[in-house]
């Protein structure tokens, strides 16, 4: 691997991370999608993984949550095993680990509230109405779309149903954030106001995120570092301005 310096403070490497990969290795048949993989997430950083299409960023985060089972190597989250883990104790981390889909998957039969409350109430911790409602109203102030609450979300632009995707993701307050190309089908201008949004997550919350995004504008705005993720491996890490100044070929394709 071709190790940057990063913007990693230098503490971090006596510091527990929140997500930690060693030796991951993932195969469909003949296609060995991980090999080898290894990183760390620590605390209040936003990492972005660069890769070309089908290179394994996807199954990469799946692997992280449990949604798939590597072939080999061990996943740590939150210090917890996730490979160890049963159903029941895979859904608790899941709960601290929130997870923004590239397609937004939020329900169209449902409004804006009734999309916000789904993950309140299929958790097993019991909250009363007046809660559920005053985290609702709290999370869609957080993302500026409080107006929206009784809204379809046909009603919504594709900008407003990324901010509800992010609202109902931030409303059960997870450590760590799994973006998966958060910025695919924006425009640039609400492209940038998302990734701002990204960044304000951060600051608020103190989120750990992984992003994974081929919007090199977005990558510029919200990475703390960044890993390179070819052939399985993590072939490079580090800032957006070390990357960039690569004159390594298979880095310097990702900022052309």
């Amino acid at each position: 691997m071709m190790e940057y310096s990063g913007t990693i403070n230098k503490n971090q490497k006596n510091i527990a991370p929140v997500v930690s990969l060693r030796n991951l290795h993932k195969s469909f048949g003949d296609n060995h999608v991980l090999n080898g993989f290894n990183f760390d997430l620590y605390r209040g950083e936003n990492v972005v993984v660069l890769g070309k299409s089908g290179s394994g960023k996807s199954v990469l985060i799946k692997c992280i949550i449990g949604l798939i089972k590597p072939d080999e190597g061990e996943i740590n989250v939150l210090e917890k095993d996730v490979i160890k883990l049963n159903s029941t104790e895979l859904d608790k981390l899941r709960v601290k680990v929130g997870f923004l889909f590239q397609s937004n998957a939020l329900y169209d039969s449902m409004t804006v509230r009734e999309n916000l409350e789904f993950p309140l109430r299929r958790h097993w911790i019991k909250r009363d109405k007046e809660e559920v409602n005053r985290l609702v109203i709290e999370t869609l102030t957080n993302v500026g779309l409080q107006k929206t609450i009784d809204m379809m979300p046909s009603e919504l632009s594709g900008g407003m149903r990324k901010r509800i995707a992010l609202a109902r993701t931030l409303i059960l307050k997870p450590e760590i954030i799994l973006y998966d190309e958060p910025t695919t089908g924006l425009d640039p201008i609400t492209g940038k106001e998302i990734s701002n949004l990204m960044l304000e997550v951060q600051k608020k919350y103190n989120t750990s995120s992984i992003i994974i995004s081929h919007d090199i504008n977005c990558v510029k705005i919200v990475a703390n570092r960044i890993v390179i993720l070819i052939d399985g491996r993590c072939y490079a890490s580090g800032s957006y301005d070390e990357l960039q100044s690569s004159e390594d070929k298979r880095i310097k394709q990702f900022f052309e």
